[in-house]
């Protein structure tokens, strides 16, 4: 009974990580057609994005305020599911 426990979870983890692998693999293909593998390359992105504009600026003032209204902001918009939430009345039957 242990060999076949080791064998099942054997198969489980071939059957998961090998379709992962072969995505890995042909990611490197340079070929357009994934079908056919024509050889190795490294060009993962045609050109690089130019920079944003908000790095060129620099470092915010010290009184910058965005953490805090980042947090308003994810308060906000809890609070309407949740007054949504309440609002509905409970389901009785099917």
């Amino acid at each position: 009974m242990n060999w076949f426990l080791g064998g099942w979870t054997a198969l489980v983890f071939v059957f998961l990580y090998v379709p992962i692998a072969v995505l890995v693999v042909y990611s490197f293909n340079a070929s357009r057609l994934n079908i056919v593998w024509a050889g190795f390359h490294v060009r993962m992105v045609p050109a690089p994005l130019p920079p944003h504009p908000a790095a060129a600026r620099g470092p915010e003032p010290p009184g910058h305020r965005g953490p805090r209204d980042g947090f308003a902001l994810t308060l906000n918009s809890a609070k309407l599911p949740a007054e949504a939430a309440a609002g509905q009345r409970p389901r009785t039957g099917s």
